[in-house]
């Protein structure tokens, strides 16, 4: 049995380990018990290995090749680009494990289980019992599977993947049915679509990326179908069975689809497994209070576990401010502000309030045809790259959405001056460099100003 812990962190992705070094920096005795590799979900098989896929992928589409390129090299470079996204994900697993030894926390592997006895938690893993005051879930999510019937047996057989086995696909798949038309569904259509592969996206919702606002999913399925990805919405799959997916859409009469491979991407439940323990919302989310902190006393959660936004970013902000409200410190003016981005190409973002049917909000938008550096990145102007920033009654920037070549770069500067509140004429204070493609929010901000705040 081990000393006290001040805290033991269960779960070793990317709030996990920011929570432990956090913590560990600031004084707290940490221990953090992962039972697979450090990382989690996002470097491993989610966010990472993703966008190491989508580089390749948009690299090989802005080389001139030749027409007659064929099948088998866009095989070789697949096979490639596996490698190297193995290798990206080591280098930086490597990275987060000098982060934590540097940090002095003690990295457990095993599977954690968990009681409580007073003030006291015992935390049993890999044989070992350690004790601790606190504990903090940052166990993450796994995908949801149950969408149709005879998926349990192709998942068995390899036809069908998710998250978890996708980059790990031993060939690049001629046709690829993708279920669910979120974001991870239409980055991976974006990414497989230019290796070559038959793409077709089913969507049970009326439309792709639920939750965006109308211009970034017509941006996207502008460039998914100038890609022949086929995209169905209101599709509803029935059955997957030997290479045939099933669907109906409304009262169409039922369809079918043969492919090689089939991409399950139609949400995520939580990877808590402390079912009856703690209270949930029903879905089995914790819930948890202001600090992180569920229905059992000295047991905090944090990023998908407890429901929400379920993104990196979010999950890894509410590391620290969990922490911080464990060591008493001032969370005050704290103001979560999640940027949501879709790094097919163009990349799109979306911050704060972006809805046009909101007439409180007055909106700017402009063309990204303005920026020199985006008509030279793309070689030509487009009809596609936009930057829109929505300003509230006393013009403070509340929102702003985005498509450009770098748009997941612009999202700082976006959620910096969406959370601050930041007024249309102090935005244009600021010394925007040229060329570059963030300088059209400044562009964009005096084009709002010129229309709204003549005299002002």
């Amino acid at each position: 049995m081990s000393d006290l812990y001040d805290l033991i962190v269960i779960g070793g992705g990317i709030a996990g380990t920011e929570a432990a070094v956090y913590a560990s920096n600031r004084g707290l005795n940490t221990a953090l018990i992962e039972r697979s590799h450090i990382g989690g979900t996002c470097l491993n098989c989610g966010c990472i290995p993703s966008k190491s896929y989508l580089d390749s992928a948009h690299r090989l589409e802005g080389v001139p090749m030749p027409s007659d390129i064929g099948k088998d090299n866009k095989a070789f470079f697949f096979k490639e680009t596996q490698k190297q996204t193995q290798t990206v994900i080591e280098f930086l697993r490597n990275g987060m494990e000098s982060s934590l030894r540097a940090a002095g926390v003690e990295v457990i592997f095993g599977e954690a289980t968990f009681e409580k006895n007073g003030n006291i938690i015992k935390v049993h893993a890999n044989s070992g019992v350690y004790m601790a005051e606190r504990i903090l879930l940052a166990t993450g999510s796994r995908p949801s599977v149950n969408v149709a019937e005879g998926i349990e047996d192709e998942l068995n057989d390899g036809l069908v993947y998710t998250n978890e086995n996708l980059f790990e696909m031993n060939e690049l798949p001629s046709k690829l049915v993708i279920i669910g038309g979120g974001v991870s569904g239409v980055e991976m259509a974006d990414a497989f679509a230019t290796f070559g592969t038959d793409v077709t996206v089913l969507e049970l919702q009326d439309k792709i990326l639920t939750g965006f606002e109308t211009d970034i999913i017509g941006a996207v399925k502008k460039r998914l179908t100038k890609k022949n990805v086929s995209i169905h919405t209101e599709a509803e799959v029935m059955e997957i069975c030997e290479g045939t997916v099933l669907y109906s859409t409304g009262n169409a009469a039922e369809q079918a689809i043969e492919c090689d491979a089939v991409y399950l991407s139609a949400g995520r439940r939580p990877d808590t497994g402390w079912d009856g323990l703690m209270e949930t919302d029903g879905r089995g989310f914790l819930k948890v209070s202001q600090s992180y902190e569920t229905s059992m006393k000295n047991v905090y959660a944090i990023g998908d576990a407890a429901g929400g936004v379920m993104l990196a970013h979010k999950a890894r902000k509410e590391a620290e401010l969990c922490v911080r409200y464990m060591m008493g410190a001032d969370t005050s003016g704290y103001e979560m502000t999640i940027p949501q981005i879709i790094y097919t190409s163009p990349e799109c973002v979306q911050v704060g309030k972006c809805d046009p049917q909101d007439y409180t909000l007055k909106s700017q938008k402009i063309s990204m045809n303005y920026s020199g550096r985006y008509v030279a990145s793309l070689k030509g102007a487009d009809n596609i790259g936009f930057l829109k920033l929505y300003f509230d009654a006393d013009h403070e920037l509340v929102g702003a959405s985005a498509v450009s070549t770098c748009a997941a770069e612009i999202s700082g500067l976006l959620t910096m001056l969406v959370t601050d509140h930041v007024r249309c004429d102090k935005i244009n204070r600021y010394v925007y460099a040229h060329p570059t493609e963030y300088e059209m929010v400044s562009v964009c901000a005096r084009m709002y100003e010129d229309k709204h705040m003549k005299g002002l």
